[in-house]
């Protein structure tokens, strides 16, 4: 992999579920890593489906190996935060592939 292709920064978040002192359960974002990778593949489309607008936003991005990126993780990729669908390991140039699906907030 060349590393002049890795031109855009993803920052990787897990996801913990805590429980304040009143007993709502709150989401906390811990960030565990900032990388470099590659979009690949970007397609969307727009729809409707019981009279509620969605947007659907499909990403494939390449990035280095590195052994903590996994499934569970939430990608946030130029302002937008995205939840991780597939990962494929290239070997050949010891990188990942990476399906990302936008997540509506």
């Amino acid at each position: 992999m060349r590393a002049g292709l890795l031109t855009d920064t993803i920052s990787f978040y897990s996801i913990s579920n805590t429980k304040s002192s009143s007993g709502a359960i709150i989401k906390n974002k811990t960030l565990v890593i900032n990388s470099r990778c590659q979009v690949l593949k970007n397609t969307g489309k727009n729809g409707v489906l019981n009279s509620e607008e969605f947007n659907s936003n499909l990403l494939e991005v390449k990035v280095r190996y590195n052994p903590i990126i996994n499934e569970t993780l939430i990608v946030l990729l130029r302002g937008k935060t995205y939840k991780i669908e597939n990962i494929f390991l290239n070997k050949k140039d010891n990188s990942y592939s990476i399906s990302l699906k936008k997540v509506d907030e």
